[in-house]
C-alpha cells in the first residue's frame, strides 16, 4: 500500500462503526481531507485525544482497499494552550465548524492553512480574537465568493462585535446555511 506523510490541522471528527472515528483535517498542500483512525474509540486507546479541534498533528497515511485514507503513525505537534477557556474554546468549535463546511475536499489552501495556524499559536487571548475575526472577513475573499465591506469597515474602525456579526452573516450567506458554535463575541 502507498503511504505518505502529511501535517494537518483537525477540523472535527465523528465516529465511525464500533472503535474508529473519522476526522477531517486542514493540510497546507492538498486542503480539507478525511482521514480514517482505526481503534482510536477504544477505551485502551492513547491517541483519542491528539485528534481534537484544533490540534496541529504530523503523521504517515496510506491507502485502505476502499480508498479511504487511513492513518497510521501520528503525532502531536501543537495543542491550542486556550482550552481552559470557555471563549478559546468556542473560538476554536467556530474556526472548525465553518472551514468544514466552506472549504472544498482535496483543493489545496496555503494561504487558508498558514493563517488558521497562526491563530492556533497566538497565545494572547485578545490577539487571537482579531485575528479570527480578520480571518473570517477574509475567508470568502480567499474562496473566491468576495468580503463583506460592512463586516471590513466595521473591523478597520475598531468595532468588534458588529464586525463578526457582519461577517458570520456573511458567512452564512455563503455557506448557504447558519452556523451552530456558539457565538465568538458576546451580544
Amino acid at each position: 500500500m502507498k503511504s505518505y506523510k502529511f501535517t494537518g490541522i483537525v477540523l472535527g471528527n465523528t465516529s465511525w462503526r464500533e472503535k474508529d472515528r473519522l476526522v477531517w483535517l486542514l493540510t497546507r498542500w492538498q486542503g480539507k481531507q478525511h482521514f480514517l483512525i482505526r481503534g482510536v474509540r477504544s477505551l485502551r486507546s492513547r491517541r483519542s485525544g491528539i485528534f481534537l479541534t484544533a490540534n496541529i498533528i504530523r503523521g504517515i497515511a496510506y491507502q485502505s482497499r476502499n480508498n479511504l485514507p487511513v492513518i497510521g503513525e501520528v503525532e502531536l505537534i501543537k495543542a491550542p494552550l486556550r482550552r481552559q477557556y470557555l471563549g478559546g474554546l468556542s473560538m476554536l468549535l467556530y474556526l472548525g465548524e465553518f472551514l468544514m463546511r466552506l472549504l472544498p475536499e482535496n483543493v489545496p489552501e496555503p494561504k487558508i492553512f498558514d493563517h488558521l495556524a497562526d491563530i492556533l499559536i497566538t497565545l494572547e487571548y485578545h490577539q487571537q480574537v482579531l485575528k479570527v475575526i480578520e480571518f473570517n472577513i477574509q475567508l470568502p475573499k480567499w474562496l473566491g465568493f468576495g468580503r463583506s465591506e460592512a463586516a471590513w469597515s466595521a473591523y478597520r474602525q475598531g468595532q468588534l462585535m458588529l464586525a463578526q456579526r457582519e461577517a458570520e452573516n456573511f458567512l452564512a450567506l455563503v455557506a448557504e446555511r447558519k452556523f451552530t458554535s456558539l457565538q465568538l463575541l458576546g451580544r
